[in-house]
């Protein structure tokens, strides 16, 4: 109920912002477009049928989610396995080896479910702790593989994984609706719910369960 009151609201202030641009245009009123605080555009009047006084109506900001690579996307065990040492600890630089990460095996579920999500309209963010040492691998793997485009975000080799995505994550919902974030560790899930997105974790490195991350991101962005 709240969702479609908001809406409402929503669909009324573009309504209000089309029909104070009709009577501008009348009257040779200036208009104005500008980028706001939060990422969003605003319609900015100054007419004198509103007394001189400007209006601004506040437009929804554009749809986002978030997408994590390691084990959502990309299959890394094979890469994993090479970079485990024989007390089971794991070796980080080889991990991290950019060349081994263009090796990775793409989860093709999920490519099929992220193209269909980009052409639902919803813009996607790579949200990876892998650290930016392997940032241009990371990018050509996705084009080679046909992942949808998207902006592509790691961590500095110091940063916390918890605090980093925590923090991307903000950043982004300045100027995107991020609607949900799918991922396959505790962290992900912990880093969206705190950003008050919808949380959705997927199996490790799993093509079938895709299709149940699909139905329920279907839910969301109807």
């Amino acid at each position: 109920m709240r969702r479609r009151y908001l809406w409402i609201g929503v669909l009324g202030l573009v309504i209000l912002s089309v029909l104070f641009l009709s009577v501008a245009r009348k009257q040779g009123s200036p208009l104005k477009a500008e980028a706001s605080l939060f990422g969003g555009v605003q319609t900015r009047l100054r007419s004198s049928s509103f007394g001189g006084q400007e209006v601004f109506a506040q437009l929804p900001k554009p749809k986002a989610c978030i997408i994590d690579i390691d084990g959502t996307i990309a299959n890394e065990k094979e890469r994993r396995a090479m970079a485990t040492n024989p007390d089971g600890s794991t070796n980080w630089r080889k991990y991290f080896n950019p060349e081994l990460v263009k090796k990775d095996k793409p989860i093709l579920k999920s490519r099929e479910v992220l193209r269909w999500i980009e052409e639902k309209g919803v813009k996607i963010f790579y949200v990876s702790s892998r650290e930016t040492t392997v940032l241009e691998a990371s990018k050509w793997w996705l084009k080679a593989h046909n992942f949808p485009e998207g902006e592509v975000y790691h961590r500095k080799s110091f940063a916390q994984s918890l605090e980093y995505k925590i923090d991307t994550i903000r950043t982004i919902q300045k100027s995107y609706h991020v609607i949900f974030g799918v991922g396959d560790r505790d962290r992900d899930i912990t880093a969206y719910q705190t950003c008050g997105i919808a949380a959705i974790k997927v199996a490790e490195s799993s093509e079938e369960d895709w299709i149940r991350v699909k139905n329920e991101i279907a839910k969301l962005i109807k």
